[in-house]
């Protein structure tokens, strides 16, 4: 939670300012389409604030999707707020596609296994970080 989404939650709060007094300004919260379910991750119905940090049951499928659905939450709220302020800027939440990245490499002990087996598949069906980046770039520009 604090990786995903904590972090730009405050640097957005300490830019409030700079962002009322921009033209047209955007925020773009990256997310995941895993905070809806898809996948091998359950899907997020609520964030239960009395557990934000798992303590109860942790499941690390849960809380990368919780931080996920946390920005998806924020960016709607901040329109939200931006629409009652008069801002004309937007808020945008986004899902970058599935691009192969070492982000889960310490995961699981079958990782070694999965890249020689599943690797060629995974080439062909994701997107290069390239790739990956371009609705962001296209939300930003």
């Amino acid at each position: 939670m604090g990786v995903n989404h904590l972090g730009h939650f405050y640097l957005t709060h300490l830019l409030w300012n700079l962002i009322k007094k921009a033209n047209k300004p955007r925020v773009i919260c990256v997310s995941s389409i895993l905070q809806s379910g898809s996948g091998f991750i359950k899907k997020m119905d609520t964030i239960d604030f009395g557990d934000m940090r798992f303590e109860k049951n942790y499941s690390w499928d849960a809380a990368y999707a919780r931080s996920k659905m946390a920005n998806v939450l924020f960016a709607r709220e901040l329109q939200a707020r931006m629409d009652e302020a008069g801002i004309e800027g937007y808020s945008y939440s986004l899902h970058p596609g599935s691009i192969p990245t070492d982000m889960g490499r310490d995961l699981t002990s079958l990782l070694p296994v999965i890249k020689v087996v599943m690797w060629p598949i995974f080439a062909l069906l994701f997107k290069t970080p390239l790739e990956g980046a371009q609705t962001t770039l296209h939300l930003a520009l």
